[in-house]
């Protein structure tokens, strides 16, 4: 092949592969601006999104700054709540390490520390009120509404009663009336007697009450009218009267005290309210029981002695009798 003939190859060549280039280029170019009338397409059939008010006002650093500040609030709500979680579990351990405790020590040291501790703040209660040291008879009696127990105390048998000390009551479930079966959480109201002392409880010390009483036993449930009523120590209680630990080892004290001066039936009355009568029954029968136990206030008032009672066949407190 000449010279010429080898240039004119080339140049030949050349073109065809410059005119592919270009067509290539065509085709991208076409491919591109057929793909963009297909989004633009995509784009005005979808819905309209709704815009974020702040977004005009608001740059880039802005709204991240507000995002960073949403994340802190809910990373410091967490916190507190896993601390208030873990303070709970705390208190509740040590509760449950104070209440199996309790139960280790030996009733013979539980009468000991009660001695120790609250002979020396029931001698001041007494000295305070005038009373020699060892008061002849005690006297409870519990204000439901008022959440308080009082303590009167006699110099004399059968003497009348002078105010000791009144307690606030820690814990005591259900609302105003009287129990009437098992499992209603209700404290009693009535006229009742202690008739245990239990320096093994399950709530260091506790004082059980006769209930269910001769009234009881007639108007509460005749299969399950329940039992196993306290005051006892600790602050929790389902149908007792819880007075923590400190306040029950005075009342145990002065209990003890007077069961060994011969004060065989401590009473412990228990009623709704100062006034009864003032108070909305819920029923007929209950605001029977508590027309009788105004009539056991109002001769304290008037007697400064417990009431004497008798109970009818229809489990009514005749008072007086």
């Amino acid at each position: 092949m000449s010279q010429v003939s080898l240039r004119s190859t080339r140049g030949y060549k050349c073109g065809t592969a410059l005119r592919s280039v270009a067509r290539d280029e065509w085709l991208w170019e076409c491919r591109g601006k057929a793909a963009a009338v297909q989004r633009k397409e995509l784009v005005a059939a979808s819905p309209p999104r709704t815009p974020c008010p702040l977004a005009p006002r608001m740059g880039d650093g802005v709204l991240r700054l507000a995002r960073a500040t949403a994340y802190n609030t809910r990373m410091k709500a967490l916190r507190v709540g896993l601390i208030l979680a873990l303070g709970v579990g705390i208190v509740a351990a040590w509760t449950n390490r104070t209440y199996l405790y309790q139960k280790t020590v030996p009733p013979a040291e539980r009468l000991r520390l009660a001695k120790e501790r609250g002979w020396p703040r029931l001698q001041a209660n007494l000295k305070r009120t005038g009373m020699t040291d060892r008061p002849a008879e005690i006297y409870l009696r519990a204000i439901k509404d008022q959440r308080i127990l009082q303590l009167w105390a006699s110099k004399t048998k059968g003497g009348k009663f002078d105010a000791l000390v009144e307690y606030p009551i820690a814990a005591m479930s259900g609302g105003l009336g009287p129990k009437r079966k098992e499992g209603d959480k209700q404290v009693p109201e009535g006229l009742y007697t202690i008739d245990r002392f239990n320096p093994a409880s399950g709530f260091w010390l506790s004082l059980g009450i006769n209930y269910p009483n001769a009234s009881d036993r007639i108007l509460s449930d005749q299969q399950r009218p329940g039992g196993d009523i306290f005051i006892h120590g600790s602050n929790k209680s389902i149908g007792c009267l819880a007075m923590t630990d400190p306040i029950i080892e005075e009342i145990y004290m002065a209990a003890t005290i007077a069961r060994a001066n011969g004060q065989r039936d401590i009473r412990v009355d228990i009623f709704p309210s100062f006034e009864p009568l003032k108070l909305t029954a819920p029923n007929a029968a209950t605001k029977k029981l508590w027309t009788q136990l105004e009539g056991a206030l109002d001769y304290f008032t008037k007697h400064g002695r417990p009431a004497p009672f008798r109970v009818g066949p229809d489990g009514a407190y005749n008072i007086g009798k």
